[in-house]
């Protein structure tokens, strides 16, 4: 069962590195823009790095499909999460008829992070996805990364519609999407907040959720390092 999560997950979240190399390459084919070298370079890195990022999601589709059983091994390494959280907020789509913007903190000294980057990218992608989705026509999404203890916590945080107490204990699992969104014609398979659970703890983490109607979410994420 948690194979087969985890491969319907993982497809849902294949669309990331797609809709961010479509605008990469929508770029690269503007003739105008061309003129800017520093821009095509910067372009050119992102659509790299996203490149890689989905060969290595097919790679793991590909042993978990094959596997006799239980999950695919993460491919594990440190790596800097600050650079990782302004990757994934340069390659974030938004849709036209929003205003987005972003604010970021980083703890002083926060050390290098041991984690499986291809995952940890697609897990904020989500919440950050998630926080535009789930707002009206302008918000402000504000993340914080900080070192509590022995584990990195990485926290995204908006002022969109918020989440009924209720709704709290249910938004994590698979396919739940709440009846309050119904009428708004919000796209979605209620698949990305299971996936985030699920991503962090395969890492031995939690994930937790502090949100009012009305004033926002904030959503919690603590890994041990």
């Amino acid at each position: 069962m948690m194979r087969e999560d985890f491969v319907h997950a993982m497809i849902h979240e294949l669309r990331r590195p797609v809709q961010a190399l479509k605008m990469c390459i929508s770029f690269l084919n503007d003739p105008e823009m061309h003129t800017d070298e520093k821009t095509c370079r910067e372009v050119t890195h992102d659509a790299i790095f996203e490149l890689d990022n989905l060969s290595a999601y097919l790679g793991k589709l590909k042993d978990m499909v094959c596997a006799d059983g239980g999950m695919t091994p993460f491919t594990i390494s440190s790596f800097n999460l600050q650079e990782l959280v302004e990757n994934v907020l340069r390659l974030i789509p938004v849709p036209p008829d929003k205003q987005v913007s972003f604010s970021t903190a980083y703890a002083p000294g926060l050390p290098l992070i041991t984690a499986d980057p291809v995952h940890m990218a697609n897990m904020l992608c989500n919440l950050v996805e998630n926080a535009i989705k789930y707002s009206g026509p302008e918000v402000h999404i504000r993340i914080v990364a900080m070192r509590i203890g022995k584990s990195v916590e990485l926290s995204v945080e908006d002022d969109g519609f918020g989440i009924s107490p209720a709704e709290q204990r249910k938004v994590f699992e698979k396919f739940y999407r709440s009846p309050r969104l119904s009428g708004k014609q919000i796209p979605g398979l209620g698949l990305g907040l299971s996936y985030v659970r699920q991503i962090v703890e395969a890492h031995h983490g939690k994930v937790s959720l502090q949100s009012k109607i009305g004033e926002g979410t904030k959503v919690i994420v603590t890994l041990p390092q």
